[in-house]
């Protein structure tokens, strides 16, 4: 079905968007044939002599069923890195909001197809909701965090150097996601052929790393520091039960 959708889209296609299209994939696995053919990475290729073959007929026949062979090769790999291009698109999309109900319309099929085709998406969906869901308390709280730094103490037998370095950690993320998401933007890393979506994924690190760093190594000297350090410890605890994998 998912191939029978990319076909139709296109030929939906104007016909010189089409042509352009297939000939930009035509360059692209003729040089990979180009290179496999004339390597030795195939294995052998090479036919019996034929019956009536004249002048160089049998180099010319074996260097076109190394072709052949080559560009059966190319084809599965052009196949291979599509599937991981899509996984990988999908997982932005999911990022970006899109449900498994869009991935299903968009690749042709169906939500519970997409869910078995990629079955950490859903994991992705959740925790991509939770988070847009409670950006706000989670900057405030980790905002608290700061605030009560001075009200606080390293556990026993914790080096004040390390909480000082946890603290900055803290401190550093925190004004790098106020900053994405003042930003209007969805915030990327990574070149055309590698983009990560990071706006909620580093707003998803920032409490999973940064804040629970801090959590784990300091002790209130107060009820004021203590109700902070309570409250991003339930953050915590609600984070771990949405990142926790569903039994199936």
């Amino acid at each position: 079905m998912e191939r029978r959708m990319a076909e139709v889209a296109l030929d939906d296609m104007h016909h010189e968007e089409s042509r352009w299209l297939r000939v930009i994939a035509l360059h692209n696995i003729e040089r990979l044939v180009d290179v496999l053919a004339k390597d030795n990475i195939l294995g052998r290729t090479d036919s019996d002599p034929k019956p009536g073959e004249m002048d160089d007929e049998a180099e010319r026949r074996n260097a076109t069923l190394r072709r052949v062979k080559a560009t059966q090769v190319v084809a599965t790999l052009f196949a291979d890195v599509a599937t991981d291009i899509t996984a990988r698109e999908a997982a932005n999309a999911v990022w970006l909001g899109a449900s498994l109900a869009d991935l299903g319309l968009a690749s042709g099929s169906t939500r519970q197809a997409a869910r078995k085709r990629w079955p950490d998406l859903g994991q992705i969906y959740r925790m991509r909701r939770w988070l847009s869901g409670h950006h706000e308390p989670i900057l405030r709280i980790a905002e608290s965090l700061t605030g009560i730094r001075p009200l606080t103490e390293p556990k026993k037998h914790v080096p004040q150097e390390i909480v000082n370095s946890a603290y900055d950690l803290l401190i550093e993320d925190l004004a790098q996601v106020q900053a994405d998401f003042r930003s209007g933007s969805m915030v990327v890393e990574g070149e055309t052929s590698d983009i990560r979506i990071i706006r909620w994924q580093r707003l998803g690190e920032l409490v999973d790393k940064r804040v629970r760093l801090v959590v784990d190594l300091i002790v209130p000297h107060d009820d004021f520091a203590e109700y902070h350090i309570d409250g991003a410890k339930g953050m915590l605890a609600h984070y771990d039960a949405i990142n926790e994998t569903p039994s199936r």
